[in-house]
């Protein structure tokens, strides 16, 4: 059942993609299917799909022109990119189904800050597996997670979960203690001592937490100051790391 799932996850994914990429993208056979992480298209490059052990290139009848990244964010966004100005301006779009798509090409700025990006240089799309059971409160501050489009997640979070996105954790936190009662909060990439300190407060409230760190091993880890506060915090119980063995995620799981 899980492998069907993930089958008809990429397939999904791949009907995204402009017309003459699917039938090239739905020829992979089906192990690679289930495996695939990402769909890349890169101007001037063939599309390649991200497996496990790498990205594979999917040949050069694949090869990706600078007006196919156009089609493909016009299609995803139902030509009307400027509904999705404001995370264009950030890097991505959100298709239907949960696929989140990141996109390069020429920033535009306004007093510093980006605004939009036009003449899109390369695109990659996520493809969305869910995980149930996560969490009853969700701080999705990159919309990595819930992939909220139109106020609804497209990823099962359950009808349990209260998701705020496209929010600093700093400010989210204090906002779910205040209006959704949590009793274990879900956050992704803890990066700042601020999101430490809203989620210190939150604790001695009785809230649980489940977090996400990004490092290169447990030894990287232990390493950074940003940990060492988190231990002496007291937060978290038990630490799950994942690594790549042989082309399948391993997770092991030890006490903090």
């Amino acid at each position: 059942m899980a492998e069907c799932y993930s089958i008809n996850q990429y397939e999904q994914a791949a009907h995204l993609l402009p017309i003459r990429f699917q039938r090239i993208a739905l020829h992979l056979p089906d192990w690679q299917k289930e495996q695939a992480e990402e769909l890349r298209l890169r101007a001037g490059h063939p599309m390649t799909v991200l497996l496990p052990r790498g990205e594979q290139s999917l040949g050069p009848e694949a090869l990706v022109a600078q007006g196919d990244l156009e089609q493909l964010c016009d299609t995803v966004t139902g030509y009307s990119r400027y509904t999705a100005a404001e995370t264009m301006s950030r890097g991505y779009i959100t298709a239907k189904g949960g696929f989140r798509i990141g996109l390069c090409g020429t920033v535009v700025l306004q007093e510093g800050r980006s605004i939009n990006l036009r003449s899109l240089s390369s695109a990659c799309i996520r493809i969305a597996r869910e995980i149930p059971g996560l969490a009853d409160g969700l701080v999705d501050e990159r919309g990595e997670v819930a992939v909220m489009l139109e106020g609804q997640p497209q990823m099962e979070v359950g009808c349990h979960t209260d998701v705020m996105d496209s929010c600093p954790k700093s400010v989210a936190i204090p906002m779910l203690l205040r209006s959704a009662n949590p009793q274990i909060i879900a956050v992704d990439e803890i990066t700042q001592a601020r999101d430490l300190a809203a989620m210190e407060e939150a604790a001695y409230c009785g809230v649980r937490f489940l977090a996400t760190l990004h490092a290169d091993s447990a030894d990287d880890l232990q390493r950074r100051p940003l940990l060492q506060k988190l231990q002496k915090m007291h937060l978290f119980e038990k630490a799950i790391t994942i690594h790549m063995a042989d082309t399948l995620r391993r997770y092991i799981i030890r006490d903090l």
